[in-house]
């Protein structure tokens, strides 16, 4: 039998709850040609149960336990030595993928080989599926993709379709950053393949109280998030950028107006690096534009002193959407504070 071409991995500890939601997502799919690997990851509660019901009425399913938890890094690049799809779509065990998702992916990344990454939009939902307030600012370009991978995450991992060759490529996941797996890879390989997000909304994402946390202190993921994004930094500035800027970026903190300063210079020269490394069409130089103004605006929020700084660097139609953002994030702040939450935030 030739092996599928899509191979959706999915690696559970504990997921009892979700866990049938999430395969008869997978299961339903318009798609046809795919298999669904699972690695139980040590679990001590009914998932064992679950997987044995599926695997013996589903022959699609390629069931692997782990004698003991090594945690979803290396569950998954096990997963990936059993895989034999050229497609490979990681998926959490509480996720929902909607129908079309993998024949989507499947359709643009045969159209697009250059592309190695594919997400999509995806739709926030609660513990019980309830859809959460969400404004998805989902880049959909390399570049723009690139962009948000300074101090956001551009792809949500387990909504994505990649080529093999290019997970394998980066020697799959590290196991040091299993917290922060996703992002890592990401920051690894956006210089060797192209990224790129469906504008249709194709997958679920579950928020919840008992999703997996790690165990390293704060601090220790915070310096590996900036060590695997300084990569991009470099590569776009030619030279590493302060590793406590980046870190106000990353938590969209400041602590006091030089540090919203170093800010404000870091991203001018991000976006002047921007504009000269990449061939940005309009569309694209305008979606990036209107993120630097929205941490800008956020600059300006966190120390609003600093205002006529952050305006007198801008043309005369960025400082009024600057004062724009600034206007909608202060009026979205009232709504929280009178329970008004019928619109998502900024």
């Amino acid at each position: 039998m030739p092996p599928p071409d899509i191979s959706v991995i999915i690696s559970v500890y504990n997921g009892a709850r979700y866990l049938a939601q999430a395969i008869d997502s997978v299961l339903g799919q318009v798609a046809a040609d795919f298999e669904l690997v699972i690695i139980d990851d040590g679990s001590t509660d009914e998932t064992p149960a679950i997987l044995a019901r599926y695997a013996a009425r589903d022959d699609r399913i390629v069931l692997l336990r782990n004698d003991r938890n090594l945690g979803i890094a290396e569950s998954r690049n096990r997963a990936l030595t059993v895989a034999r799809g050229a497609l490979i779509a990681p998926m959490d065990s509480d996720d929902i993928c909607l129908p079309h998702r993998l024949q989507r992916q499947q359709q643009f990344l045969r159209a697009h080989p250059q592309v190695g990454v594919v997400g999509c939009t995806y739709q926030l939902i609660d513990a019980e599926g309830k859809p959460l307030p969400h404004a998805a600012r989902v880049p959909l370009t390399h570049p723009c993709c690139v962009w948000m991978l300074l101090y956001l995450n551009p792809l949500a991992h387990p909504s994505v379709m990649m080529q093999r060759a290019v997970l394998e490529g980066a020697g799959g996941y590290r196991l040091t950053h299993n917290s922060q797996h996703d992002l890592d890879l990401w920051c690894r390989i956006f210089n060797r393949t192209t990224f790129a997000n469906l504008p249709e909304m194709l997958f679920q994402y579950r928020r919840h109280a008992s999703q997996v946390t790690s165990n390293m202190r704060s601090d220790e993921i915070n310096q590996m998030e900036v060590a695997s994004r300084q990569l991009v930094y470099t590569h776009l500035l030619g030279e590493p950028a302060d590793p406590p800027t980046i870190t106000y970026l990353i938590n969209q903190r400041y602590p006091n107006a030089q540090a919203a300063l170093q800010a404000m210079e870091l991203l001018d020269r991000l976006w002047d690096a921007m504009r000269a490394r990449y061939h940005l069409s309009p569309q694209e130089a305008r979606w990036i534009r209107a993120e630097y103004l929205r941490e800008l605006a956020r600059l300006v929020r966190a120390h609003p002193p600093i205002a006529s700084a952050v305006l007198s660097r801008l043309r005369p139609s960025d400082a009024a959407a600057a004062a724009r953002l600034v206007r909608e994030r202060l009026q979205h702040q009232r709504r929280v504070i009178t329970g008004n939450h019928s619109e998502s935030s900024t």
